[in-house]
């Protein structure tokens, strides 16, 4: 009886220890997929000051789907800030999407609406159940009384 009671407490250890190599490697993979979505600091606009407090809510292996970055666009700088909807891979690939969509145009164009309005027109494109929310700010450069312009959308799932 000894020895099948020992096998069985050995099973269920090696089982323990596996899973918790395996939630380990998944904590691991996630928080490296959560640091490369998020931009590894912030420039600050010239006159202004930036600051940034994120911490992924739920589980130690779920990927969220918050975005953010300030970038310069010519003399003046595109703040943002988004979130797609929804946790794990596929949030975290279309967070991918809106925030280098937003970068991208942005740079290209040199303009924010366009920026926010090509990130609309991406997740229209998908299959219509995707929610995704963006507010921008596009900040003027060094200038004396620049003004702020601020932009948001949200892309609702058809019914």
């Amino acid at each position: 009886m000894a020895p099948a009671s020992a096998s069985r407490r050995w099973a269920s250890s090696a089982t323990a220890i596996e899973n918790s190599r395996l939630f380990t490697e998944r904590a691991r993979i996630a928080r490296t997929l959560q640091e490369g979505l998020l931009p590894p600091t912030l420039e600050a606009p010239p006159g202004w000051e930036t600051a940034v407090l994120f911490r992924a809510a739920g589980s130690a292996n779920e990927v969220g789907g918050d975005f953010y970055d300030i970038i310069q666009l010519g003399d003046s700088w595109l703040s943002f800030v988004g979130d797609v909807a929804g946790k794990g891979v596929g949030a975290a690939a279309l967070t991918a999407r809106a925030r280098y969509t937003m970068i991208s145009v942005a740079q290209l164009t040199g303009r924010a609406d366009s920026a926010v309005d090509r990130v609309n027109d991406a997740f229209l494109d998908m299959d219509g159940s995707s929610l995704c929310t963006l507010a921008a700010l596009r900040l003027p450069g060094a200038e004396p009384g620049g003004q702020v312009e601020i932009l948001s959308a949200t892309r609702c799932p058809t019914s």
